[in-house]
């Protein structure tokens, strides 16, 4: 029995070894010391107009902007960021591993052919070193422009790229980010994909009311519209609402308002937003309201 517990401890020491050592190697990190990390982390392209022209000939960063009309205006901007991860085994190393990290980003301004403006942003590859004492850490965050901690990679560039558009967006003035449509236009979709189902429930439709209720493009979500539907059933008035629609290309390659949860009964997590809509544009006697 001793024997067994012995070589079950020598086991999972080794391989305890072998994924540190693992790890390492994934990253292969470069140690320096300050202030030799500003100096390594160098852009590459070592221009703005260099990025630029890299994304603009990336042939998926120009299907991914489609549909637009035209270019309106380009930033990009070198930002330089730190990771702060713990440690992979506590019980070999103690410390926290601090990264820093410099990135391009790059931001392209268009107008859609609804006469929206709206962005499309892009990164190249970044260039990261590890910082060995976490003493410097504290240094290293009063000279760089962000900062997150506890990240994983996706999530730190992430919060990072979204936070730098933001800034560039309201720059422009952007009250949207991603969004081709204007409200009108998405109302307009939106009637056209409901129609079928308003009319099977012997419904007449009296008024309606788009809202963009989330867009995002670094999660792969298409900006999404919820729709409210104010009609007549028979002798009653109701509403009826069309949730998560998803503004992109259907199948037949047009772009429109695609599939989303249509409800002929307003439920709990709606009712509010309901209430809201009716007061602002004067609903009344709203029987499925509940």
């Amino acid at each position: 029995m001793k024997l067994i517990v012995c070589k079950v401890v020598k086991f999972c020491f080794l391989f305890m070894f072998i994924a540190t050592i693992a790890g390492c190697i994934k990253r292969s990190p470069k140690i320096v010391k300050y202030p030799d990390i500003l100096e390594i982390i160098k852009p590459d392209p070592p221009t703005a107009e260099e990025a630029i022209k890299k994304v603009k000939e990336d042939r998926s960063f120009s299907f991914r902007l489609e549909p637009y009309k035209k270019v309106l205006d380009w930033k990009a901007e070198f930002i330089t960021y730190m990771e702060i991860q713990p440690p992979f085994l506590p019980s070999f190393n103690s410390k926290e591993d601090v990264w820093v990290c410099g990135q391009w980003f790059v931001l392209g301004l268009f107008e859609s052919p609804w006469r929206v403006k709206f962005v499309r942003s892009s990164t190249l590859k970044s260039k990261c070193v590890k910082i060995e004492d976490y003493q410097l850490a504290e240094e290293l965050k009063r000279q760089i422009k962000y900062q997150v901690e506890r990240g994983n990679w996706y999530e730190l560039e992430r919060t990072v790229l979204e936070n730098w558009i933001k800034d560039k967006a309201s720059e422009w003035g952007l009250k949207t980010l991603y969004t081709r449509f204007t409200p009108e236009k998405a109302l307009e979709e939106a009637k056209k994909l409901c129609g079928s189902e308003i009319g099977r429930r012997g419904a007449t439709l009296l008024d309606a009311v788009a809202e963009l209720i989330h867009e995002t493009e670094l999660t792969y979500r298409e900006p999404t519209w919820r729709v409210a539907f104010y009609v007549q059933q028979g002798k009653e008035k109701a509403v009826f609402i069309l949730d998560n629609a998803r503004e992109g290309f259907s199948k037949f390659g047009v772009y429109t308002i695609n599939y989303g949860a249509f409800y002929d009964k307003i439920p709990l997590y709606l009712a509010d937003w309901v209430r809201k809509i009716a007061k602002e544009r004067g609903w009344k006697e709203i029987s499925n309201l509940r």
